[in-house]
């Protein structure tokens, strides 16, 4: 044994000698030989992190003065440029300097570069370390080396004792070596597991690493996909590094099964390789990531890696960081006090404690809780950071999950839970098939409506699933199998074709690369297996490349993660029970709330877990355990259908159509004994539904369920289509090509749409009307038909015969706002409302067609979809929501108007009001010419601000063109110009909800720089009341998916239902009511008072009036004087909301305000007659108020000279009454009222009725009428009473008329001409 140990220790020393590894080979700095320097950016950044460059200096790579060596090293010199016509090499104590490569016979850089660049020249870094030169001169290989120095002469020595010693003492080795290692194996692990055990590392070391320490994960997955015996499992053994013979028995996957293996990126090597460290945990650190916090260290490539033998002596002589037990609570070995509940059952970690103490405590929750319908148990935890067997003994960091799916139609159903952008995906092709021919079906597959896919059908929709379910730039790297008979031309030829078959779907394109296409065979006659090294690297390449691939974490999450795989023992686990079991940790280890569910969000996305926080339903609950929710998928549709029994034609019909009964669902999984479902059903339906794997559907007094993956219906518009209903035109949802449209937002959609109000799936002969591609509904008598097609989802409208035009236009509008208000949820993907043209067809794939809802009114526009023979104008009749022309009117000079001050230059203060206007009317093209023509360089233009405080990017946010909006942001500093306010306090946000400008919006709102969400304006309006205002629903929707303050209330207390309700926006209004959670806003009041009913009245909508009857809002609510809905809708003289108000709560007919007034008094002084006959009808008219106010005295303070002669006419007793106070109908007429201008002609009326008022009575305060006059500055009226009606000048004890003149000049001077 000890004989081998010297040979070894002996042998690593002379490789040390050939290889030439010292540490500064006399450079100032330590250098280190390497076979090949980084070859692009990528490889050079990670070799630099390798050997910490970041911190100590600069990375580079260059040949050594001798050319001898490459050597890598940290520089402490700045970035230099070098000449083109040079390579380098490092001369001196540690120098870059040039040497003349103009005689190379190519590679020789033609162009300026950094030191630092020098990777981009391959010519100046391949070198003949024999004959010192490099290989690109002309005459390397024929010279030797003339330089004798002691390096080469060492080298040759070198050299000798390669070719000769070397060899015979690796013999001896392995000869006398092969036993000595296979005892030391084990001890050695065994030696290695205790140095990364407790005698060697700080406690309180760990615990402050654990508290405030940071980690450096990288993870990505790799999803092999492919057709049933293309052969993906060969590919993947032979990425595993497979023999020839091992291939020989492998078999074809099973098509139920997902085969999931770990890799490692071995970055010094740019390569990837088979791990063989336990995978179980996906966050993990090490001893050193202790001992170097907040570093990101390299391991060493001799750390023992090989731990699965070894397994059960790790389970003897380590135990878990933590563990859960219903008895302990939180223990901390290092405290001097610890508060237990029973400290009896307490557990130490001493290093003494038995194996059995540990296996009792894990029995308590150790078996299988799943099949529990109780989450309420309360677990405490226990941690000791003294322990370290949590530690990895080598770091994981730098992992590739492969997962290699069975090649069968089964796969199809649930594919989505895999796909992720985080990933690299190979799709493996079998050359030896043509793509149009036809994929044979495999008597597993139970979803037959793939049965007469080709290979090209399949490689599209392989395509298309990861353009739908990934990112737009996910890579796909293209393997092609079978390719033993193929030239090398055949190869390319089969390559060729492939990209041709996407030639026109850009969407799918973007994912390949000629660069990414490789072709692999099995060799003949034993010969040796490629060892794919090209594959890995690419896929190595790509990997660092993604942009999650590096993310930074918390040691927390490791414990957190034992948790939840090895702590519950649970396959679903509630979101709530989490943060009860977080609450149990160490103070030191606890997370916080939101770093929770960041932490399931991670692993989530790298497919530990299923956890949605975004979705309401789903986002309560976290799915565990994958493989087990997969299986009870697969379960379900799998089934098989029992010929023996005559009964079985249900699950027959499951197969057919996807249709289950609910009943059914439960016998089935009942019939397989899956208890644990059952337990779990609604937490699995719910997530199945949200992915689309199957529809939660309402009869009308049942539940039942959709699953679309084994629907073989399909739709047939000759024969599925009503032909006696008249059809609307057809509204499409737009998904651009540049985007992403996935099939399972389709069945989502349904699902949704099954799930409105009044909307039930259409039914014929017993058969539900729901197909692979499309679905019919019911809604109230009329059809809607919903379906898929290319980008775009469309929906087409048929209506019974005898709707008119009106009645059809208002449904449109109606489920226009429904279908975008559910299509809007699915928050990823963007698209783009329009309609198809008058030619459009249902369900064409041949059919483009597509006019934008923005693009309408058009005026008399040649469609530009439709082929020349079937040209026409485009019709605004297409237009569901009929929208009316921008209306700029209301910009008036005052909004572009420029402070022009002595102090100020006139220079381009034209051009500022033309490209300001161009902005806020949106006309793009004027505002780039303003823009290039008539600002040019001067920039600093834009800068200024109008007269009211708006600057260039408030005009674009309300003109709501994004593109003028996105030259703006480009071209000036835009956090600036985005987070200043108007001088009303109004910030950019504000503008674009106000006017609904949905995408600038969006926009602003996705940049992480936009620091005034909730900023009120000087009314106190957030982005949400402005959004209100408009009636923009979209808009709303947008601000409270990003958490803008909903529920705020304005200076005058107004919340965005009042608004709403103010402005008359009815569908906003059904909008807020929907939303459980601003319920309270409906009947919230605001200043003096009011409630929604009373703004409704206020302003007339009686639409939204009926509306607020619907949801119970109160209509018998008073206003702080007392005022009810019917008094100010008569007061406002509203008569239709008068008679809804009436109809639905007569008894506010006998209602009177804090002063006594009823309706009549509102209806005179609203000056509405109609109302005041109306009310007549129904009550007294005539009682006075409480201090004896009729309605003629109201009439004549409010000069409704009408309603004065009504009155007088029909009762003319009330014009000689007087109010407690003395005043007559004369003296109101003399008042200031709402109205002036006919006290003339009423005085003349009051003069002349059947009973005439006296009108030359005082009031108790000495008051005639024309001293009221005087006092009202009614001119006209003062004039005519001092010509005509002197007696009034004569009353006794009457105030004096200049003592009730004001300062009022003109009134000074009427006094003066008739009192002089």
């Amino acid at each position: 044994m000890w004989y081998a140990l010297v040979l070894y220790i002996i042998d690593q020393q002379q490789l040390t000698m050939v290889t030439g590894s010292t540490t500064n080979m006399g450079y100032r700095f330590e250098v280190q030989p390497v076979d090949i320097c980084p070859g692009n950016k990528t490889a050079f950044e990670t070799a630099a992190d390798k050997i910490n460059c970041t911190s100590t200096g600069r990375y580079l790579c260059a040949p050594n003065t001798d050319l001898t060596h490459l050597i890598e090293f940290c520089t402490d010199r700045p970035r230099s440029l070098f000449l083109q016509g040079n390579c380098v090499r490092l001369e001196g104590s540690g120098d870059l300097n040039h040497y003349d490569c103009s005689e190379f016979s190519s590679g020789c850089p033609n162009e300026p570069y950094f030191d630092d660049e020098l990777y981009k020249y391959p010519a100046c870094l391949t070198i003949n370390k024999i004959s010192h030169c490099f290989t690109s001169e002309n005459d390397c290989t024929l010279r030797e080396s003339n330089k004798e120095t002691p390096e080469s002469n060492r080298e040759t020595r070198n050299y000798v004792i390669l070719f000769t010693v070397i060899p015979l003492s690796i013999v001896i080795t392995l000869i006398l070596a092969t036993g000595v290692i296979l005892c030391l194996r084990k001890s050695q692990f065994r030696k290695v597991k205790k140095t990364l055990n407790n005698d060697q590392i700080d406690k309180n070391e760990l615990r402050q690493f654990i508290k405030k320490g940071h980690l450096t994960i990288c993870h990505a997955r790799c999803i092999i996909v492919g057709c049933a015996g293309a052969g993906k499992t060969t590919f993947l053994k032979r990425m595993e590094g497979a023999t020839l013979k091992d291939l020989k028995d492998v078999r074809e996957t099973d098509p139920l099964d997902i085969h999931v293996v770990d890799f490692e990126v071995v970055r010094e090597k740019f390569t990837i390789q088979r791990s063989n460290i336990d995978m179980t945990k996906t966050i993990t650190f090490s001893k050193s990531d202790v001992e170097n916090e907040n570093k990101d260290v390299d391991w060493d490539k001799r750390t023992i890696s090989d731990i699965e033998e070894n397994q059960s002596e790790q389970n003897e002589e380590t135990y878990p960081l933590f563990y859960l037990s219903d008895s302990v609570v939180i223990a901390d070995n290092d405290s001097e006090t610890n508060d237990l509940k029973d400290a009896s059952k307490r557990v130490t970690f001493d290093k003494n404690t038995e194996k059995q103490d540990i296996t009792d405590e894990y029995n308590v929750i150790g078996t299988d809780t799943s099949s529990s319908t109780s989450h309420e148990k309360d677990y405490k935890m226990q941690t000791s950071p003294a322990d370290t067997s949590f530690l990895s003994e080598k770091r994981k960091n730098y992992r590739i999950s492969f997962i290699n799916f069975g090649g069968q139609h089964i796969y199809y159903a649930f594919h989505q839970i895999y796909l992720s952008a985080n990933a690299v995906y190979i799709l493996v092709l079998d050359m030896t098939k043509d793509f149009n021919e036809k994929e044979p079906s495999s008597p597993n597959n139970v979803l037959k409506q793939f049965e007469s896919w080709t290979f090209k059908d399949y490689y599209t929709f392989w395509l298309k699933s990861i353009d739908s379910f990934s990112d737009v730039k996910t890579p796909v790297i293209v393997v092609g199998t079978h390719a033993e008979n193929m030239s090398a031309q055949d190869r390319k030829t089969f390559f060729k074709k492939f990209f041709e078959l996407f030639s026109e779907r850009k969407d799918l394109l973007r994912h390949l690369h000629t660069e990414r296409c490789f072709s692999i065979e099995i060799p003949k006659n034993e010969a040796k297996l490629d060892d794919l090294h090209e594959i890995k690297t690419c896929i190595a390449s790509i990997v660092q490349s993604l942009p999650q691939w590096k993310e930074k974490i918390k040691p927390k999450w490791a414990m957190f993660e034992y948790l939840l795989k090895n702590g519950l023992k649970k396959k679903i686990v509630s979101r709530k029970e989490l943060s009860k079991y977080n609450e149990n940790f160490d103070e030191d280890f606890k997370l916080p709330e939101n770093e929770i569910t960041v932490l399931l969000k991670y692993l989530n996305r790298i497919g530990s877990i299923l956890y949605n926080a975004d979705d309401d339903n789903i986002r309560n609950f976290v799915i565990l355990d994958v493989h087990w929710f997969v299986d009870t998928f697969k379960g379900i549709i799998t089934h098989p259908v029992d010929i023996n029994n005559p009964s079985d034609n249900a699950r027959k019909h499951f197969h057919e159509t996807g249709e289950l009964e609910d009943h059914q669902l439960d016998a089935l999984l009942t019939e397989k004994n899956d208890m644990p479902y059952l337990s779990y059903k609604n937490e699995l339906i719910s997530y199945m539904d949200h992915l689309g794997m199957l529809a939660i559907c309402y009869a009308k007094t049942s539940v039942w369920y959709y699953f679309p993956s084994l629907n073989r219906k399909t739709f047939n518009k000759e024969q599925d289509t009503p032909k006696s209903f008249k059809p609307s035109t057809i509204l499409c949802f737009q998904f651009d090509e540049e985007g992403q449209l996935p099939i399972f937002l389709f069945y989502a959609l349904v699902s949704k749409c099954n799930k409105l109000e009044g909307w039930d799936i259409l039914v014929e002969d017993k058969k539900k009307c729901i197909y692979e591609k499309t679905a019919c509904f019911s809604y109230r008598d009329i059809i809607v038909i919903i379906c898929i097609c290319k980008f775009q989802i469309q929906v087409q409208v048929f209506f019974p015969p005898d709707y008119d035009s009106e009645k059809i236009g208002r449904i449109l509008v109606e489920i226009q706002i429904t279908m975008e208000r559910n299509i809007r949820q699915f928050k990823r993907y963007t698209y783009e409302i329009g309609y198809k043209c008058q030619n459009g067809e249902l369900l064409s794939e041949k059919d483009n067609s597509f006019i934008a809802l923005e693009d309408f009114p058009t005026d008399r526009r040649l469609c530009s979809r439709c082929v020349v023979s079937k040209k026409h104008i485009v019709e605004n009749s297409i237009c569901w929501m009929q929208r009316s022309r921008p209306d700029y009117s209301d910009i008036s000079d005052s909004d572009i108007a420029f402070k022009n001050s002595n102090e100020n230059t006139d220079e381009g203060l034209v051009s500022l009001k033309r490209i300001f206007h161009d902005a806020l009317t949106g006309k793009m093209e004027n505002f780039k010419f303003h823009l290039e023509k008539e600002i040019g360089p001067r920039k600093y233009l834009l800068k200024i601000l109008t007269e009211n405080g708006w600057n260039i990017m408030h005009c674009a946010a309300r003109g709501g063109n994004s593109k003028i909006f996105e030259i703006i942001t480009r071209e000036m500093n835009e956090y600036k110009m985005k987070n200043e306010t108007t001088y009303d306090q109004m910030t950019v946000l504000h503008i674009a909800a106000k006017y609904g400008r949905y995408n600038i919006c969006k926009r602003i709102l996705e940049k992480d720089d936009f620091e005034f969400l909730n900023e009120i304006s000087l009314e106190g309006k957030n982005a949400c009341h402005f959004a209100a205002e408009g009636g923009f629903i979209d808009v709303l929707e947008l601000l409270i998916e990003h958490n803008a303050d909903a529920r705020a209330i304005t200076n005058f207390g107004h919340n965005i239902f009042h608004i709403a309700c103010i402005y008359n926006h009815l569908e906003m209004c059904r909008f807020i009511s929907e939303l459980g959670k601003f319920n309270d806003l409906l009947s919230a009041e605001c200043t003096e008072k009011w409630n929604a009913t009373l703004y409704a009245a206020k302003n007339g909508h009686t639409d939204v009036l009926n509306f607020l009857l619907e949801k119970n809002v109160s209509f018998t609510h008073s206003s702080a004087s007392g005022r009810n809905a019917l008094h100010i809708a008569c007061d406002n003289g509203h008569f239709d909301s008068c008679k809804v108000i009436i109809d639905n709560c007569p008894s506010l007919l006998n209602e009177v305000d804090f002063t006594g007034r009823h309706a009549g008094h509102f209806a005179v002084r609203g000056g509405n007659l109609d109302i005041l006959t109306y009310l007549e009808t129904m009550m007294d008219v005539t009682k006075n108020t409480y201090n004896g106010m009729n309605i003629l005295h109201m009439a004549c303070l409010h000069c409704h000279i009408k309603m004065c002669a009504y009155i007088i006419k029909k009762y003319p007793y009330l014009n000689v009454q007087k109010t407690e106070t003395g005043w007559t109908t004369a003296h109101f007429a003399a008042e200031k009222g709402n109205n002036k201008g006919n006290e003339i002609e009423i005085f003349k009326i009051l003069l002349n009725g059947v009973e005439d008022v006296d009108f030359k009575t005082l009031t108790k305060n000495g008051n005639s009428v024309l001293t009221l006059a005087i006092k009202c500055n009614d001119y006209d009226f003062v004039e005519y009473l001092l010509r005509f009606q002197t007696e009034l000048l004569n009353i006794p004890n009457v105030n004096n008329p200049r003592e009730m003149c004001s300062d009022d000049f003109k009134m000074k001077l009427i006094l003066d001409k008739y009192l002089s």
